[in-house]
Parts: C-alpha cells; sequence; structure tokens
C-alpha cells in the first residue's frame, strides 16, 4: 500500500508541477479567497480543457443554464471556466490528501517493533491467529499464522482421564438404570471437554456404533458385550492408537514459508511454555515479523474516493440551491416592479422611461437583486441599437419564470400592435403578482413555524426533565 499511496501522491503533485504555468496569467485574476486550493488550479484547467475537448460540451447545458441566471451577462465563458476548475481543483486536492495520509499511516508502520514472541492461548481456548507481515529474501508478504493452543502436562491429563471416566460412563448409560440392566439405546459420547473419546466394540452383532441393541434376547437372556473406550487428550491416550500418513499437497510459495514457520516453531518451542518464539532466520536468510494493519488504509482510499465524488455531486446541487434562491428573490420583487410600472404608465410615463427610472431608483439604493440586473442588462440593449420589443422579449426569457414571460410578451405586444388595452393588463397583472408575493410570505411563515416545531420540543422535553426528575427524587427520598 505504500506504493500505491506514494504513487497517487507523487502522480498528482508531479502532475501539477509540470502544468503549473498552464493559464497562469488567467489564475492571478482570481480571487483567494473564493479559490483557496490555487496550487493546484493549473492542472484542474488542464484536466477541464481536456475533458472538455473529448466530450464536446456534453453534459454541460444545465450547468451553463444555472451560471447564466446567477451571472446576469451575455458571455459567461470566464464564470464557466472558473466554476469547474474550481470543482475539479477540489476533487484533486480531496484525493491528494487521501493519499497523503495513507501515505503517512504506511510508513509509520515501516518503524514498527519487530515481533519476536507471539502467545499461545490458554488451554481449550483454541488455536491463535496471527495477521503478520513477512519480510523475507528482499519481499514484503502478509501470511495469517496460526498458534497451537497451550499443551497440559502428562501428569495433568491422566488426572483428567480418571476424573472423567465416570462422568463418560454414566453418560454411555443414556436412559438405562445402570450397567447391569440395559434394555435401552446406549449414548457414545465423541468428546468430553478437550478429551477425545474412541470407542470399539467387541461384539458388534448385539450392540451397534450407534448404541442401538440388535440382538433378540429371550425373557431373562443376556449377553456380554465389552466396550473398549480410549480417552485421547494431546498426545496422550488410553487405549489404542491408530495413527494415518498424510501427504501434504504442493504448496505455493507463500504456503511453503508458512509451513517453513510452523515447523521452526514446533521445533524451537514446546507445546508447554505460555509464549512462542518465532525464527529469525529461515535457511540461514533473515525473516523479520511484524502485525499486519491494511484494512484501515484501505478504508481510507475508498473514503478519499467517495469523498471526492460526493463534494463533485454536491458542488452542482449547490449551485442548484443559488438558482432557486434566485427565482424566490425575483418572484417576490416582482410584483414591486410591475406595479412601479403599471403606476408611472397610467402617469402618462412611457414604458421606456419607467424602465429607466425603476433601474435608476435601484442602483441609487445600492442593494443590486436579479430582477433589477436583468432589467439594466435589457436597457443597455436598448440603448445599443437592439429594438426595444425584442430586449423586453429577451428580458421576459432570460428570467425564465412564467411572470416575468408574461410581462415580458405584454411589453412586446404593447409596442407591435398599440397601446390600447395597455393600462388595464398592468393593473391587472400588479394584483395578480400582489396575491401570489402575498402567497409566498404564507408559505415562508408556514416553513418558518415548522422549523421552530423542533427546537419548541426539545425545550418541552427539558422543561418536563426539569420539572419531573426533583420530584422523583423526593419521592425516593
Amino acid at each position: 500500500m505504500v506504493f500505491v499511496y506514494g504513487g497517487i501522491f507523487l502522480i498528482l503533485i508531479a502532475a501539477a508541477l509540470v502544468f503549473h504555468g498552464y493559464q497562469k496569467a488567467w489564475i492571478r485574476t482570481l480571487n483567494k479567497k473564493e479559490h483557496p486550493f490555487r496550487f493546484f488550479y493549473p492542472l484542474a484547467a488542464k484536466l477541464t480543457d481536456l475533458i472538455q475537448k473529448f466530450l464536446r460540451g456534453g453534459g454541460e447545458a444545465s450547468v451553463d443554464r444555472m451560471l447564466k441566471s446567477l451571472y446576469v451577462k451575455e458571455n459567461i465563458q470566464e464564470e464557466k471556466k472558473a466554476y469547474q476548475v474550481k470543482k475539479t481543483a477540489l476533487v484533486i486536492s480531496v484525493i491528494t490528501g487521501a493519499a497523503l495520509l495513507g501515505l503517512i499511516l504506511c510508513l509509520s508502520r515501516i518503524g514498527a517493533e519487530t515481533l519476536h514472541v507471539l502467545e499461545r492461548n490458554e488451554p481449550g481456548g483454541g488455536p491463535s491467529s496471527y495477521e503478520l507481515q513477512v519480510d523475507y529474501q528482499g519481499k514484503e508478504d502478509v501470511i495469517d499464522l496460526s498458534i497451537e493452543e497451550q499443551h497440559y502436562e502428562r501428569e495433568e491429563i491422566l488426572t483428567m482421564f480418571d476424573e472423567a471416566i465416570e462422568e463418560i460412563e454414566q453418560e454411555a448409560l443414556g436412559e438405562n438404570e445402570d450397567s447391569e440392566h440395559i434394555n435401552k439405546p446406549l449414548q457414545f459420547p465423541t468428546q468430553h471437554g478437550q478429551i477425545q473419546i474412541f470407542w470399539k466394540i467387541e461384539d458388534t452383532e448385539i450392540l451397534d456404533y450407534n448404541g442401538q441393541i440388535k440382538a433378540e434376547l429371550e425373557e431373562d437372556e443376556t449377553a456380554l458385550v465389552n466396550l473398549f473406550v480410549t480417552l485421547t487428550l494431546d498426545e496422550v491416550s488410553k487405549g489404542y492408537n491408530f495413527p494415518v500418513v498424510i501427504t501434504a499437497p504442493k504448496l505455493s510459495e507463500k504456503e511453503l514459508l508458512l509451513k517453513q514457520i510452523e515447523e521452526s516453531i514446533k521445533e524451537s518451542n514446546e507445546v508447554y511454555d505460555k509464549e512462542v518464539k518465532l525464527p529469525e532466520t529461515l535457511e540461514g536468510e533473515k525473516v523479520t515479523f511484524r502485525k499486519n494493519e491494511t484494512h484501515n488504509e484501505i478504508t481510507l482510499l475508498v473514503l478519499g474516493l467517495l469523498a471526492a465524488i460526493v463534494i463533485a455531486v454536491g458542488y452542482d446541487r449547490k449551485l442548484e440551491d443559488r438558482v432557486k434562491k434566485r427565482k424566490e428573490q425575483m418572484m417576490i420583487d416582482f410584483s414591486e416592479i410591475v406595479s412601479k410600472l403599471s403606476l408611472m404608465y397610467e402617469a402618462g410615463s412611457s414604458i421606456l422611461k419607467a424602465w429607466e427610472k425603476i433601474v435608476a431608483d435601484r442602483e441609487e439604493t445600492g442593494n443590486v437583486r436579479f430582477a433589477y440586473q436583468e432589467m439594466k442588462l435589457a436597457l443597455e440593449k436598448i440603448r445599443s441599437g437592439e429594438r426595444e420589443r425584442d430586449a423586453y422579449s429577451e428580458f421576459g426569457k432570460r428570467c425564465g419564470l412564467h411572470s416575468y414571460m408574461k410581462l415580458g410578451n405584454i411589453l412586446e405586444q404593447n409596442l407591435s400592435k398599440g397601446t390600447k388595452g395597455m393600462k388595464l393588463l398592468l393593473k391587472q397583472e400588479a394584483e395578480d403578482a400582489f396575491e401570489e408575493r402575498k402567497r409566498i410570505a404564507r408559505k415562508k411563515g408556514e416553513e418558518a413555524g415548522t422549523k421552530m416545531l423542533v427546537p419548541m420540543v426539545l425545550m418541552m422535553v427539558v422543561v418536563i426533565v426539569i420539572v419531573t426528575v426533583p420530584a422523583l427524587m423526593s419521592i425516593n427520598i
């Protein structure tokens, strides 16, 4: 894993250094507070250009539309580029940080203490398993080493046999009263604690190894069957021993290494010892052991990649939230805009003069909002030579909301078909906008009430606790 993390980290840093001069002049114009990961910006700009070259602008329509609504201008290429480069640089930074952290964790393990002794489990505790990293013949490998449990002394085992034999014989009787009156099946246990039990029946025509009585005896007829039981624990037995020879399959390099380690452990350690010494050499070659701790590192790499994906997705989601807030703001401002247009038009002012007055009044306040920015852009187009009705129509389309598009169509028709009924249309539109604004205000009030519900519930719980706990304590007293 050192090479994986180190490779990822070095590749990203090297790529950032190789492309450090790419579009450097443009990057210097960006605000440092809004663009904190500027070290990766040249690399991010290069990757962004390559992606756009291969994709040829596919899948960017939604981003273009959202950015165009947030930045009120005809040409948003600079803003679009800054947005994409910032998102790419953020993803690269997260992956680089995850790789660096993983590399540090891997390097910290290199200096970990070399193991020389492992601990056995207590008798009956089963073998102990260790996952160890082995450095041998210039290679690193990870093995799962199983260490046999601690064994009893021979005298201890014989004493255990003497104590266990009566219980084993009683268990073998099953539902029978005693060994002299067997008329029900016997039970042959195969293990008693750690003791292995082997049974041998002298006459299997009368009694089988399942404990079933096979012979059909006449009344008052009896048959004597000798049962032989052998108790075995570790290499100590009472009874007969039947050894078998098992040949090992062809071992891989890792399995061969594990076998050599296990044989070396058996040769240099007694099964009665609490601690097991690990070999320092194998066939004259130095060997070292360390506990293997790679799971957290792999998890870290996966989390880093997931974080990068989440950030990339969340970055566009944040842009969508900004667009949503823009729509809400424009809906709130619509009633004010259309009301002013209606009043000034009824007072004898032309639509263009009223439009200019509304934009100028808003600029004096210094509080620039999206709807007024769109109005200012339409005014600049008219002053630059664009037809007035086309500017109004484009204004409605750029705003992207039904009420604004309807207003744009009304103003366009006013210029193309005459002013008949214009006052009535604007007045009606102002009334509808005012009702819509009241509906939005009610909705926001309901949302605010819902948000306040959670802290109110928490406060109520706290009050209940404050009141009830002293009361309960006084009752206990």
